[in-house]
């Protein structure tokens, strides 16, 4: 009986890590689609940011906030980061 439990666990145990595994990859895939998707956000908030007239008229309410494309940037960057630092301390990564 008793090796029957162990041999129990230790198939659940595996099962754990199996899992575990798996939703670390899933993680680790978005982060890189999360990490290309913010340089191209960046990319544009450059080429916006250089822009003199040539864009589109922004609203007032992008004028007082500098809203638009450079914010989008700016949210998937620190996004990024803190899934980032959440993975290094719960030791995914």
């Amino acid at each position: 009986m008793l090796r029957a439990a162990l041999s129990s666990f230790k198939v659940k145990e595996e099962e754990i890590e199996r899992k575990k595994m798996e939703v670390c990859d899933c993680i680790l895939s978005h982060l890189s689609r999360i990490k290309e998707e913010t340089k191209r956000l960046a990319i544009i908030c450059k080429q916006n940011g250089s822009k003199d007239d040539g864009g589109e008229d922004k609203t007032a309410e992008e004028e007082e906030t500098g809203g638009g494309e450079a914010d989008e940037a700016q949210h998937g960057i620190a996004f990024f980061s803190l899934v980032r630092t959440l993975l290094l301390v719960s030791g995914y990564i």
